[in-house]
């Protein structure tokens, strides 16, 4: 893939297909959605692209599959499904870090990897895109980029984890079904694992920056309060400059969105049209005491550093 790779680093419920759909706006930068996913999202389930196509009937993704593999049926499937499952797991985070010739399963992360590349590379080509923006957010999927050679920079995207334990709580209807599906709801968590999560792939995102790839953190709600601020900082670091248009959409807090190509993510990736950019805080009213007290606990360090939370006495 030559151009850049953006990686949105964190976990879900945080913002991150309105920051990837934003980040569409600016020239010569493809929002993707969380490529992570093509495989059974896209090949396996043939849910809806962001376009409302299936992903079978999807021009984009059609071009995509002929750039990086000369046509989607060249794919075996099967096979990248076992190696994902062998390969793409948050504790093989430690084991990318080694030598290649050091690691567990060299061959098996060796051909993932290289069907990873050719993925990038087709995505890149068929956008004609200079910059493509990946929102999958696990962290260690990104270290898995960073072996393939790709040099993703990592934009972690972070938010008070009482706001992002409210909406996974939330029963939410999937506008992307699968074929044949009745009842198709996103998945949910529990306080203590939504909680666990919250932790563990945020920690992770830090670690990115520690291994020397390009890093910069946006909280949501900065993001939500102050769109204009948020996302020109965001365009500088992917060293883009809005356009004009867009900076006075930004500044009225209310962008206009067209047709993203995208796969998987929260369900305003269909939304098309002028879309208003307001804080969810939703959770300071509806979040159950007792849970919010949960939360606080479990996710304290991290809601200091981000500064959610402040020390008795702090100014």
């Amino acid at each position: 893939m030559t151009g850049e790779l953006i990686f949105i680093a964190g976990w879900g419920r945080s913002g991150s297909t309105l920051l990837d759909r934003l980040l569409g706006r600016v020239d010569g930068v493809m929002p993707a959605g969380e490529l992570r996913e093509v495989w059974e999202r896209g090949l396996v389930q043939d849910r809806l692209c962001g376009c409302g196509e299936r992903f079978s009937d999807c021009a984009f993704w059609g071009k995509v599959g002929e750039a990086a593999f000369g046509g989607w049926e060249h794919v075996d499937i099967a096979r990248v499904s076992e190696l994902r499952a062998s390969v793409d797991r948050p504790w093989t985070a430690l084991t990318l870090l080694l030598p290649p010739r050091l690691r567990p399963r060299r061959a098996q992360v060796d051909e993932y990897l290289a069907v990873l590349r050719d993925l990038y590379a087709g995505v890149a080509a068929a956008a004609n895109a200079d910059v493509v923006v990946d929102s999958s957010k696990i962290p260690t999927y990104c270290l898995l980029l960073r072996a393939a050679g790709l040099r993703p920079r990592v934009l972690h995207l972070v938010r008070d984890a009482r706001g992002v334990v409210f909406s996974w709580q939330k029963t939410v209807a999937r506008p992307d079904g699968a074929e044949g599906t009745e009842t198709d709801l996103m998945l949910r968590y529990g306080t203590a694992e939504a909680c666990a999560r919250y932790v563990t792939y945020n920690v992770l995102a830090h670690l990115l920056r520690v291994v020397g790839l390009p890093y910069v953190r946006l909280r949501y709600e900065d993001l939500a309060a102050q769109p204009a601020v948020g996302m020109a900082a965001a365009a500088g670091f992917l060293s883009k400059r809005l356009p004009p248009e867009l900076m006075d959409e930004l500044r009225r807090a209310e962008v206009k969105l067209g047709v993203d190509h995208t796969v998987d993510g929260n369900p305003m990736r269909f939304e098309v049209g002028a879309i208003p950019i307001r804080p969810d805080g939703r959770w300071r009213r509806d979040l159950a005491p007792r849970t919010r007290i949960a939360v606080t606990a479990l996710t304290a360090p991290l809601l200091f550093r981000y500064g959610y939370v402040r020390l008795r006495g702090a100014r």
